[in-house]
């Protein structure tokens, strides 16, 4: 089965784009929304049209996820779905890509194939329903980049200087893409010292690397008067989302997220059987292979880390923090000298999911009413689609209510998915946008729980001040919230109007409500 991706004409690169072009086709449905990618696409447009980022609008995205949207935004303005789709195909095209290389011109195969790049594409497209451009898929060009580095430092000799340099500034740009790399942040020092006599010359150097970046960024910040926000917003988010991951070592989701388990356990058990055949035998690996297959072992560990501090299979794409050395063993367990028919059993359970994510994929897109799927057919991608299904009806009677009351677009949406802005075409105004850290941070409060530990929570003060200074004319309420909020808010509330829909209710204010 391997021999199929073997290849001697570099044009054979135009199958791993058409690969990814195929595996992607999801992503361009004029119905897909996905949840992370659109609240950002809301954030960028909250960005341009004037609002200050960690102050005016809530977030815990890191600065260079941000600042990536808002300039697609900028640049593409009501095509920057589209821009997105497009850029994410060819992002992970050039990973692939330079993947396949790497591992074709270190000779970890007998012939040169195109295995490792067409298996990294498959796996940063599964499940279809996570296929978004985010943070954790952000991270993969950086990290990759830094193994070619340490890579080559091994081949330089003594005191390679610039290249660490470089190094610590790829990690540091990582961790500022997207908080999981802090891992990897601190391992790859670990790493270069556990694999070759480091020099007080070198190891001051990549930190230097590492500094400049964050202290770059960490003043840039500060000069915008945003740094004490985004430190309490997003950083400090971070120690509150570790905290509650620990006690229960992120396992509390286990038993629910039995898809996504599935989905790692298929590419990760020939991928552990391919590690330790690396271990366990082949002696003919050189100095140099040896050293790369370490870098993998490692990358293995501490993405097994980044995924349980996160909360283990919470995340959209579980694999993605592992993508890269599942698919340097698998590679490599594919090239064992083992059964034909194990070998051909083992390839098609590697392609089983796919090809059923893909199948339910179009059975999803092209039903009508997913009402009366049995439950057990209830995987969250068809539940996810559930709920997309039944928006349009909710938005056609949301604009036939403000149409016929004569209401301004100046609406806040209540959802626990931030992709209805886009999908109702509304334009997002102030800091209660993102309603799944706005119901954090206040539930706690409201319920007289536990506070936030580090972040800090949202009081009912902080709730009366947002509607103060963007005040919404309507309100479209998913979660039941705002029931809640008239309880402690009740002079804001008093006259608002509630009118039924098929997902949640409106809340219509006065013409001059009385706060």
């Amino acid at each position: 089965m391997y021999r199929l991706f073997v290849f001697r004409n570099p044009l054979a690169y135009l199958w791993m784009v058409g690969w990814a072009i195929l595996l992607r086709i999801p992503s361009f449905h004029p119905s897909f929304y996905p949840p992370s990618e659109s609240f950002l696409i809301t954030l960028a447009e909250q960005i341009l049209a004037g609002f200050r980022p960690y102050q005016e609008v809530l977030t815990e995205e890191s600065p260079l996820t941000v600042g990536l949207f808002v300039f697609i935004q900028w640049v593409f303005g009501d095509f920057t779905r589209s821009a997105v789709d497009i850029f994410t195909v060819v992002y992970i095209f050039i990973c692939g890509f330079l993947f396949n290389q790497m591992f074709n011109d270190l000779k970890f195969q007998r012939e040169r194939s195109l295995f490792p790049g067409m298996m990294f594409i498959l796996i940063t497209s599964l499940p279809w329903y996570a296929q978004e451009l985010n943070g954790s898929l952000l991270l993969m060009l950086p990290m990759l980049l830094v193994v070619f580095l340490l890579i080559q430092t091994f081949e330089e000799g003594a005191l390679p200087l610039p290249l660490l340099f470089k190094l610590g500034m790829l990690v540091s740009i990582a961790f500022l893409i997207h908080y999981q790399a802090i891992i990897f942040y601190l391992a790859i020092p670990l790493v270069y010292a556990m694999l070759s006599t480091p020099r007080i010359a070198e190891m001051v150097t990549m930190f230097i690397g590492m500094s400049i970046p964050l202290l770059i960024s960490t003043l840039f910040l500060y000069f915008k008067g945003w740094l004490s926000a985004f430190i309490s917003l997003s950083l400090f988010q971070q120690l509150d989302k570790l905290t509650d991951a620990i006690p229960s070592l992120g396992l509390s989701s286990f038993a629910k997220d039995y898809w996504e388990l599935a989905l790692a356990i298929t590419f990760i058990f020939p991928a552990v059987l391919g590690m330790l055949a690396f271990r366990l035998g082949d002696n003919r690996l050189s100095s140099a292979q040896r050293k790369v297959e370490s870098i993998m072992l490692v990358w293995l560990v501490t993405g097994t880390l980044m995924i349980i501090v996160s909360g283990f299979f919470r995340a959209a794409n579980p694999l993605l923090p592992l993508v890269f050395p599942i698919t340097f063993y698998l590679s490599r367990f594919f090239q064992l000298r083992i059964p034909s028919a194990i070998g051909a059993l083992c390839f098609v359970m590697v392609l089983a999911f796919p090809t059923y994510s893909c199948i339910q994929y179009s059975f999803v897109s092209s039903s009508e009413n997913l009402k009366d799927i049995p439950s057990g057919l209830n995987t969250p991608g068809l539940a996810w689609q559930k709920e997309q299904l039944d928006f349009p009806f909710a938005v056609a009677e949301l604009k036939a209510v403000i149409h016929q009351k004569n209401r301004k677009p100046n609406g806040l949406i209540l959802s626990k998915d931030p992709s209805r802005y886009l999908r109702a075409g509304i334009n997002a105004r102030g800091p209660l946008t993102d309603n799944r850290l706005l119901t954090y941070k206040l539930h706690l409060n409201l319920d007289n729980e536990s506070p936030i530990l580090f972040s800090g929570g949202l009081t009912v003060v902080d709730l009366w001040k947002a509607l103060n200074k963007f005040p919404p004319d309507w309100i479209w309420d998913e979660t039941g919230q705002v029931e809640e909020w008239k309880y402690f808010l009740p002079l804001y509330f008093s006259g608002w109007k509630k009118i039924k829909m098929t997902t949640g209710n409106i809340w219509l204010s006065p013409k001059s409500p009385k706060v």
